[in-house]
């Protein structure tokens, strides 16, 4: 015997005929049949008045509210056929995606992949083309660029090698001294 407390609103809501044609209709899996929901939930005496009270029925919107009631309980019993069948294709080392089914686990128990990216940037423009990019996205935002850089210059420089010992003799460094 059924519990009403066992059900739903919608499926309170159903008569006990009514909440039998829902359980058939979920019961039939992929396939959907009303006329052989009905037969099954005492709808009818033959295939044909069955068939009929079996549409009828399904377009009462109690009748649907309680099948979509049904099928989101359903629903969230699934991830229980889901992990099991995933810890079957884990445990099973012939199957072509076990490494696949490991890593899934791993991957859902804390243990993830690390994954590294790095990434270069190589910026092509002179210093002058930099800053002149950095003042037109200052006006854009409306927040000022420093005024140290508003007095920079671009220039041309060369690498002076540096020097262990004194240079002795040299000419033109008086101007250094």
């Amino acid at each position: 015997m059924e519990e009403k407390d066992d059900y739903g609103p919608a499926m309170t809501a159903c008569t006990p005929m009514e909440r039998a044609f829902v359980m058939a209709l979920l019961m039939q899996g992929d396939s959907i049949n009303y006329t052989e929901a009905a037969l099954t939930a005492d709808y009818g005496k033959t295939y044909g008045s069955a068939r009929e009270l079996g549409h009828r029925v399904v377009r009462k919107k109690r009748i649907r509210d309680a099948i979509r009631e049904e099928a989101e309980v359903r629903m969230q019993a699934a991830p229980v056929l889901l992990v099991n069948g995933l810890l079957t294709v884990a445990k099973d080392r012939t199957h072509k995606d076990h490494v696949k089914a490991m890593l899934a686990i791993m991957n859902r128990i804390g243990m993830h992949e690390i994954q590294e990216t790095i990434v270069h940037h190589k910026h092509e423009l002179s210093y002058k083309e930099l800053v002149d990019e950095l003042k037109q996205i200052s006006q854009r935002i409306d927040v000022p660029l420093p005024d140290w850089m508003n007095k920079a210059v671009d220039a041309e420089f060369a690498e002076v090698p540096r020097l262990d010992k004194p240079i002795e003799d040299q000419t033109g460094l008086e101007d250094l001294l």
